[in-house]
C-alpha cells in the first residue's frame, strides 16, 4: 500500500503484509508508528487514576475519608510485602553463600578421620594429636 500523502490528516492504516499502523502527526516528518504497548499502559494508568479521582470528588466526605483509608491501607501492606520478598530473597542468597564459605573452609583447614574433623591448628608442629590438658 502506497503511503497516505503528505495533506491527509488522522489517517490510520495497515500494509497487506501485515504492517504496522502508522498516522499522520503533523510534524516534520509527517510519520510516527502507532503507540507501543508501553504507551499505552500509561495511558491506561493515567486514564485509571483520572476516573478514581473524579468518583472520589463526587462521593461523600465519610465514604471519602473510608475509601482513603482502604487504598492507603492496602498500598501499605503491598509495599510491605514487596520489601519483606525482596529481603528474603537477598538473605537466602547471603546464607547460601555464607554455608558455601564455611563448607570450603572446613575442607581445606583441616584432616577427616571419618566424620570427625581434625583442625590443623589443633595439631603440634611435628603433626602429632595435642592430648587435653587437665584442669583440676
Amino acid at each position: 500500500m502506497a503511503p497516505v500523502p503528505v495533506g491527509a490528516l488522522n489517517t490510520t492504516f495497515g500494509g497487506e503484509d501485515g504492517g504496522p499502523l502508522i498516522r499522520y502527526d503533523g510534524g516534520q516528518d509527517g510519520w510516527i508508528r502507532a503507540m507501543s504497548l508501553i504507551e499505552k499502559t500509561i495511558a491506561l494508568s493515567v486514564a485509571a487514576a483520572c476516573l478514581v479521582m473524579l468518583v472520589r470528588l463526587m462521593i461523600g466526605s465519610r465514604r471519602r475519608e473510608r475509601l482513603d483509608r482502604t487504598v492507603l491501607g492496602n498500598w501499605h501492606r503491598a509495599s510491605t510485602w514487596v520489601v519483606k520478598t525482596w529481603r528474603w530473597r537477598v538473605s537466602k542468597k547471603k546464607a547460601a553463600k555464607e554455608a558455601q564459605a564455611v563448607i570450603n573452609r572446613a575442607r581445606t583447614r583441616g584432616d577427616w578421620d571419618g566424620n570427625v574433623f581434625r583442625p590443623k591448628s589443633f595439631q603440634k608442629p611435628d603433626n602429632k594429636p595435642r592430648k587435653p590438658v587437665d584442669r583440676d
